[in-house]
């Protein structure tokens, strides 16, 4: 295969948006190739810790003599799967977790715990050992926000509680929605009970039309976004409002405001700065009296953003500049990042942004003593550096497949006294049966040890006295060794619906039963979406370069389309692993097979997916199977589109998420990229998708509401022909 042209893209916004338009033409740069399957090897292992094939490795440009405090690091939104990780020096990992929900915030607690924000919803606090011994909750009727929490001496602790009203804005605003969606934020104080003990609501103190910058003409607003809190040397509290443009300093006893500084009511008056701060991020003060804070400079001209160490005196009401980084005005991130004073007197600082380091260590006179950035494109919402000590209770497992085994990785972190592992499997949960040991932190698994089927896996680790510990986390896989083993359980509802997962979104209205061998999904209200009625099948694994059968019979009360495919996940949605496009039924029953090559890397989590929302005729289905094939089967015919397109996302404006489809007209390579209006990509995603219509699902959680561009090149892998088109979106917060 020969490789193929694309482009270096560079983006112009202004008068002239030619280049937006619908095109076929040559593209100057190259499209990254599909990897051929590569050979079996042994994973990494980096100073005793085994680190899985897609593990954010890092690069360090500067290393002269920094803290030794060890890193906290995230993926944030727009990684998947994400990775939070305590990293030393060179860069090796002390501790990860992998997870498919976005965790952040991860920092070592005054009280000596470990915390971040998990499953979109909580925060937890994990010990030395790496157990989770508390959660974090903020007052019923609101949502824990995952901005900050701050753990106090007193074993109180403050967090930001989220709750949305339904406003209407036009009684307010010329042109606003009468039935606008707004975000409020509220700083909670909260006892060792989780009882609330103080509580401060932005309804009370701040006024909504202050946020200059946001669309109150839009149906979402969110127009405090609280991001940061921190508690001043005299005890009161501080907060970070982003699209405020302002810090704002409350009495911790009365909930009045000793100051704001920033956006429209600033109390003070720059002595040494002409900027002041713009949407700025993470707050702190500082023994010495003073105070530092990212400052984002989002609706600043020039764009640039720099770490800023101020004074206050509210004698005479001044702030004063008392150092930033960097002096010149040429590094911008638009969204999160953080600045920590440490203890050797250097700052640490965050650029956030996926093209910008992740650390970057500076002394007092702006050198550098370290810089740290992914290797691959990812963001970063905070990055800490502390002292740290940790000695892990039990392993952690992770299982990777290849084409002709399974690789089990298993750590237990920060334990010196390893002497060996042992694997425990057998085919219900719960394994009591060791089936291998090894004194490696990872063991490969073939057919001679693990059985094709279900297979239920943990892991402990014994020390040099014969001491045995907890066992590690328990893993499912399903393991089809020989062509043809099925994958999906109870594909033809003879157990009714044992192993299926039922959804339906609150647009739908439907239920789901069994009845005569077949499933049968009753359909009163479709929905808007495709996946606002669903039924699942999880944990489901596809090995990259293998080819694989999916069929099914269905068909329907009148003639419909449905979303039928093996679905992986990425962009923190789900992707058609399996190119199957959409599926016409009739009403006659019909069998149904398509063949695909698994062109992602190999996935443990992949699954069935029926999608059957947006219709409000019925659906049946029976006979789901999913196999290995090593020969061609017939696959059934699908009508390919007339020509390549990328039709327009829905919902936009979108506030959380939103869709874009695109038709392929034959077997493509496609990339899919999205920029901000000063043409910086925020998103890239590139596979192999065959001819049909394809839908991707695209988060908006770490992106600034704004204007963006969505742009789609494919090439035709038979034809060469070349296709670029873009459209616009609009991101409402």
């Amino acid at each position: 295969m020969q490789p193929i042209q694309l482009w270096h893209m560079i983006l112009i916004v202004g008068i002239s948006m030619l280049c937006f338009n619908q095109s076929v033409h040559g593209l100057d740069s190259e499209f990254n190739q599909i990897p051929a399957q590569q050979q079996s090897v042994d994973p990494v292992v980096l100073n005793g810790v085994s680190v899985p094939s897609d593990f954010p490795f890092v690069d360090i440009t500067v290393n002269d003599n920094p803290d030794t405090g060890y890193i906290f690091i995230n993926t944030s939104w727009g990684s998947d799967p994400h990775y939070s990780m305590i990293l030393d020096n060179t860069g090796a990992p002390v501790w990860y977790v992998r997870s498919w929900d976005c965790r952040q915030d991860l920092k070592v607690q005054p009280d000596g715990r470990l915390t971040h924000f998990m499953d979109y919803s909580v925060y937890v606090a994990m010990d030395s050992t790496y157990t989770m011994v508390d959660t974090f909750l903020v007052p019923e009727g609101y949502v824990a926000d995952e901005h900050d929490l701050q753990v106090l001496p007193s074993g109180h602790y403050l967090m930001i509680a989220r709750k949305d009203s339904l406003i209407d804005m036009s009684q307010i605003v010329p042109g606003g929605h009468p039935e606008a969606t707004v975000t409020g934020n509220s700083l909670v104080e909260m006892d060792e009970n989780d009882n609330p003990v103080f509580t401060w609501h932005c309804w009370d103190n701040f006024d909504i039309e202050d946020a200059i910058y946001e669309d109150l003409r839009a149906k979402f607003i969110d127009y405090v976004h609280m991001n940061a809190i921190a508690v001043d040397n005299d005890g009161h509290y501080l907060i970070s409002s982003r699209h405020l443009s302002e810090i704002t300093k409350i009495n911790r006893h009365t909930g009045e405001i000793i100051w704001r500084l920033g956006g429209a009511h600033d109390d003070f008056t720059w002595t040494n700065d002409t900027y002041g701060i713009s949407y700025q991020h993470d707050i702190c003060a500082l023994p010495n009296g003073n105070y530092t804070v990212m400052d984002n400079g989002t609706f600043r001209f020039p764009y640039f953003s720099r770490a800023l160490e101020f004074s206050v005196d509210t004698t005479d009401w001044t702030v004063t500049k008392i150092w930033e980084y960097p002096e010149t005005q040429n590094i911008f991130t638009g969204f999160m990042g953080n600045v920590q004073r440490l203890p050797n007197g250097n700052t640490l600082i965050n650029w956030a942004d996926q093209s910008l380091p992740k650390l970057t260590e500076v002394r007092p006179d702006g050198s550098k003593a370290f810089e740290l950035d992914f290797r691959d494109y990812h963001s970063c919402y905070r990055t800490f550096r502390f002292p740290w000590k940790g000695n892990a209770a039990k392993p952690y497992l992770l299982i990777e497949p290849e084409s002709d085994r399974i690789t089990l990785l298993f750590n237990k972190f920060g334990d010196p006294d390893v002497a060996e592992y042992r694997i425990y499997c057998d085919t219900q949960p719960k394994p009591e049966k060791v089936i291998a040991t090894t004194d490696q932190p990872y063991i490969h698994l073939s057919s001679g040890l693990l059985g094709s089927g279900h297979n239920h896996i943990r892991v402990t680790a014994v020390d040099s006295q014969g001491n045995e510990s907890l066992f590690s986390n328990e893993e499912e896989i399903f393991v089809n060794w020989a062509p043809g083993d099925e994958m999906v359980l109870n594909g033809d509802f003879s157990e009714d619906l044992a192993y299926w997962d039922w959804w339906i979104s609150e647009e739908a209205e439907s239920h789901v039963a069994v009845e005569d061998g077949e499933l049968h999904i009753h359909i009163e209200r479709g929905g808007s979406d495709f996946s606002d009625i669903s039924l699942s099948q999880g944990d489901i694994q596809l090995i990259h370069g293998r080819t694989y059968q999916l069929e099914f019979d269905g068909y329907a009360e009148a003639g419909r389309i449905i979303d039928f495919k093996v679905g992986g996940m990425t962009f923190g949605g789900i992707i058609d692993l399996s190119q199957v496009g959409y599926t016409w039924l009739t009403t006659q029953r019909m069998h149904f097979s398509y063949q695909f090559v698994m062109y992602e890397p190999s996935e443990t989590h992949a699954s069935i997916e029926i999608w059957a929302g947006t219709s409000n005729h019925d659906v049946w289905i029976d006979n789901v199977s999913l196999g290995t094939v090593d020969t061609d089967v017939p696959t059934t015919p699908q009508a390919a589109p007339d020509d390549f397109a990328l039709l327009p996302n829905y919902p936009n404006p979108f506030n959380a998420e939103t869709r874009i489809r695109f038709a392929l007209v034959e077997q493509s390579r496609v990339r899919m990229s999205i920029y901000n209006t000063l043409g910086r990509k925020v998103r890239a995603w590139e596979t192999v998708r065959n001819p049909g219509m394809h839908e991707m699902h695209v988060r908006g959680a770490d992106l600034p509401s704004g204007i963006y561009y969505y742009r789609l090149d494919a090439q035709g892998i038979q034809s060469n022909r070349l296709f670029s088109q873009t459209r616009k979106m609009v991101l409402l917060k």
